[in-house]
């Protein structure tokens, strides 16, 4: 157990909520902005941060991975629980109990691997209500960490009053308006509303199935939105 312990305090750094957040963008901004420019590259850069200061006022909650003394990883969340949710009035509520949303994730080049660990414990601890939107390289790399695809008619439950568009026929991917550009997206995570059975897991011609239909739609947009 000591052992186990004195690895999560070498390798792991959390923020659990604004002011420790703050503290860690206070001591690792630089790196944390850079792995996310790096991680965003390919698609713009990631909605909302554009720069450091910008992670205090999208994260509520935050993990870092440390590996050599140098920060590899990234992994930043937004608390959208109701501060009741363990009631039952809330406890089936999509519109009021929306879980912890992912807002960014990113390693440096080369350190997927340890990404990697912070979200496959996330995606198997079903108290957490993790999720997030994915697209593109971003949707397998999930797929891999263990998380399941939300069907839509539950991600706009919990992304209401945001509008969803082009609405695809394979149940899951959808189409956003993001600061004027479409963009086809996939909800996944580990969230109580989307119902799959706790010990439920994608098949590898699963994966490649939802691969596939990722890297089809990416180059729709990419066509559409002229990128």
């Amino acid at each position: 157990m000591k052992k186990l312990i004195q690895y999560i305090e070498e390798h792991y750094i959390t923020g659990t909520d604004k002011e420790s957040v703050s503290k860690l963008v206070d001591k690792y901004g630089d790196d944390m902005f850079a792995i996310i420019e790096y991680g965003y590259r390919d698609i713009g850069g990631c909605s909302g941060i554009e720069k450091k200061e910008d992670i205090v006022n999208k994260a509520d909650f935050a993990k870092l991975y440390r590996n050599e003394g140098k920060i590899v990883a990234v992994a930043l969340y937004a608390d959208k629980r109701h501060p009741n949710a363990g009631s039952d009035v809330y406890l089936n509520d999509r519109t009021k109990n929306r879980g912890r949303k992912i807002v960014a994730v990113a390693a440096s080049e080369g350190n997927s691997e340890y990404l990697k660990k912070i979200l496959i414990e996330d995606f198997k601890r079903m108290e957490r209500n993790v999720w997030g939107e994915f697209s593109s390289k971003a949707a397998t790399f999930a797929l891999r960490c263990g998380a399941l695809p939300i069907p839509i008619e539950a991600a706009e439950a919990i992304m209401d009053p945001k509008k969803f568009y082009d609405k695809k026929e394979d149940g899951y991917f959808y189409t956003r308006d993001i600061k004027g550009h479409k963009h086809t997206k996939i909800m996944m995570g580990n969230h109580l509303f989307y119902n799959h059975n706790v010990d439920e897991k994608l098949t590898e011609e699963d994966i490649q199935k939802f691969k596939k239909l990722a890297i089809k739609y990416a180059a729709e947009d990419e066509k559409l939105n002229h990128i």
